[in-house]
């Protein structure tokens, strides 16, 4: 069984390359990982990567009542399509209450026959 990436944070193993490793058996956790990270990563933040996430916090400054969260979907598949094109996006459902954001990505690894849903809160 191939070996994709190793576990983050690094965790160190004896066998093998000297980190354990993330792997088939372990998919999930690499898609959960990734699109953690696209949606947290603030565009610019990733050195020579500028356009690499969504920065899904600065909506929580908007100004207005009710942040255009069409806009943010898009946005969401547009990056996962990008950076994560392993993951099928199935639906997104985001809502707003007060200084806080909850985000619930339903989700498939069709390659991998896995469904999962990712829920995110994002507060000050």
């Amino acid at each position: 069984m191939p070996d994709y990436t190793v576990k983050w944070p690094l965790e160190f193993n004896s066998k093998g390359s000297g980190f354990a490793p993330v792997n088939q058996e372990n998919i999930k956790e690499i898609a959960f990982f990734n699109l953690k990270n696209i949606l947290l990563t603030v565009p610019g933040e990733r050195i020579m990567y500028p356009d690499f996430g969504v920065g899904v916090k600065e909506y929580l400054f908007e100004q207005s009542t009710s942040p255009n969260t069409t806009e943010i979907e898009t946005k969401i598949f547009n990056q996962v399509n990008t950076w994560a094109p392993y993951i099928l996006i199935e639906n997104i459902n985001i809502s707003f209450i007060e200084n806080q954001m909850s985000i619930s990505i339903k989700f498939s690894v069709p390659s991998a026959d896995l469904s999962d849903v990712l829920n995110l809160q994002v507060d000050l």
